[in-house]
């Protein structure tokens, strides 16, 4: 879907550049009407003059491609250090990404090309051709045509402009929505470390007691305020869950999601203990099992009951003896933003046969120095098996990254698409008011005066932008209905990021038609009668 995605949005931003030039082909050969007419008159057949003008599309084309080539090469190149570097901490995993220029991308650039070409240039050429001789000595009434004809591609060019733009705003409103989401913990200065214990020559049984020892080195190294352990980390990618009875009930279908850490690991990730007590030290094997639930465990399971104190028990890791609940936390999440927080079980991992673990360490001096010092001292224990250390931050930095990249790239896309309408309602305004020269130095010269010329200039434009925006506010909407399961927290309608889009493009269209109309009020009366 988000490949998919990212090809359409491409597609769109193409379709409106190819439309930007084809308005520009429109002006130009209404500017060369005369030399056309000359031509033809002089015995130049109608194909020759087609031909000779999709050369000169193609040529326009064949530059850009080459271009556009350059751009892309430099554009992505930045793009995969960007993904390469998606996980980030000083052990963060990377992933690579070939972006370097090949046959296949080069050939599709100039199938590209050539489509385009064909699809855009020939309605211009076609056109510029069907000039009657005649029209030599009169073009004026061919650049109106012209004018009108350019004037509905920048209603498309709008329209389909909105679409994108207000696609970048879902994407941009999304992100912030996950980002402001309340996670139930705070990355804050939080580091992780993970290594698999399972590859040291360790005694049968002896996970747990290498555990408590990889806990106590940590918590003496200094920049260490405190030090716990926790099997699943939030948002780490993947999770635990099982079955259970809840006071002999059995959840049936519905799985538990469930977790194996030590003391201070809530204090550590700023998840508040709402009811009881922490873990303890002697929540050991020779203790009776203990666990401590969330919220959302007593809303499911346990509604109207006093949470401390009912029993639990879970397969297939404690299949005998009942837990008894000593605390209940505040929500947090688990595998991701989007989905509220499961039913979790927090059990001790003294009371676990033992499992390979993740320190959570709360930093309190340099992260840098901090990681030296944890390669330093325990991957010397296990050498066969890499350290992995990342803050809490970059995890959840690496969980958005996906949600990251879409925004970026929509905002991209989206100013591509804002830049290349401006630059065509530019370019049409412009030329209108080099065609109506004569008829707005008479209007001077008979006492108008300059502000209505202006206002005359810019009235124009913003009838091409709204008509582009009713047209366009359906078209986006129609396409957030088809993106709106990849936002969050927001209205596939949103009228926050409609409303922006809209005003958006309204101040760029007067933007852009601003220096004609200026250029149109400025004008010599005198000079302007006598132009040719």
């Amino acid at each position: 879907m988000f490949m998919t995605l990212l090809q359409a949005v491409t597609a769109l931003v193409l379709i409106i550049a190819c439309v930007n030039v084809a308005n520009l082909l429109l002006a130009r050969g209404a500017t060369r009407t005369r030399e056309i007419a000359l031509r033809l008159a002089i015995g130049a057949s109608r194909g020759r003059i087609i031909r000779q003008l999709l050369v000169e599309s193609a040529l326009l084309a064949a530059a850009g491609a080459a271009a556009g080539l350059l751009i892309a090469s430099a554009g992505s190149a930045a793009l995969a250090g960007l993904i390469e570097t998606r996980a980030g901490g000083p052990d963060g995993d990377i992933a690579f990404l070939d972006v370097a220029p090949n046959l296949r991308i080069v050939i599709a650039t100039i199938v590209a090309a050539v489509l385009t070409t064909l699809g855009f240039g020939i309605a211009p050429a076609w056109r510029a051709s069907a000039t009657a001789p005649g029209t030599a000595a009169s073009p004026a009434r061919a650049a109106e045509s012209s004018g009108r004809v350019g004037g509905w591609l920048i209603v498309a060019q709008v329209s389909l402009s909105l679409v994108v733009i207000f696609g970048a705003g879902l994407f941009t409103r999304s992100l912030q929505s996950l980002r402001a989401l309340d996670r139930g913990f705070e990355p804050g200065r939080v580091l992780l470390a993970g290594v698999d214990p399972t590859r040291a020559e360790l005694p049968s049984g002896g996970l747990v007691a290498f555990n408590q020892s990889l806990l106590r080195q940590a918590e003496a190294l200094p920049g260490v305020r405190a030090a716990s352990l926790a099997v699943m980390t939030p948002l780490q990618g993947g999770g635990m869950s099982q079955p259970m009875t809840v006071n002999g009930v059995s959840t049936g279908l519905n799985e538990i999601y469930f977790n194996f850490i030590a003391s201070r690991y809530f204090d550590i990730v700023g998840t508040p203990i709402v009811m009881g007590r922490d873990l303890a030290e002697s929540d050991d094997a020779a203790a009776p099992l203990v666990a401590i639930v969330n919220e959302a465990f007593v809303r499911k399971y346990l509604d109207g009951l006093e949470p401390l104190g009912q029993r639990m028990r879970m397969h297939p890791f404690f299949t005998k003896t009942d837990m008894t609940i000593v605390g209940v936390v505040k929500d947090a999440v688990y595998e991701s933003l989007r989905v509220p927080a499961p039913p979790t079980l927090y059990a001790s991992y003294l009371q676990l046969i033992g499992r390979p673990m993740n320190l959570v360490l709360d930093a309190r001096g340099p992260i840098s120095a901090l990681t030296s010092a944890l390669h330093a001292t325990i991957q010397p224990r296990v050498p066969a098996a890499p350290l992995r250390i990342r803050t809490l931050a970059s995890q959840l930095d690496n969980h958005l990254f996906e949600e990251r990249l879409l925004a970026m790239l929509s905002a991209i896309f989206g100013a591509l698409a804002l830049g290349l309408a401006a630059v065509g309602l530019y370019g049409l305004m412009s030329f209108g008011v080099a065609t109506r020269t004569r008829e707005i130095g008479v209007r001077l010269a008979l006492g108008a005066r300059p502000w209505r010329v202006t206002r005359s200039v810019l009235a124009g434009a913003l009838r091409m932008v709204a008509i582009g925006v009713m047209i366009g506010v359906p078209l986006a909407w129609l396409a957030s209905r088809l993106i709106g399961r990849l936002v969050f927290g927001v209205q596939p309608t949103d009228s926050l990021a409609l409303g922006a889009s809209i005003a958006i493009l309204v101040g760029v269209g007067l933007v852009a038609a601003a220096l004609p109309a200026r250029r149109a009020a400025h004008l010599n009366p005198v000079t302007a009668i006598h132009v040719e």
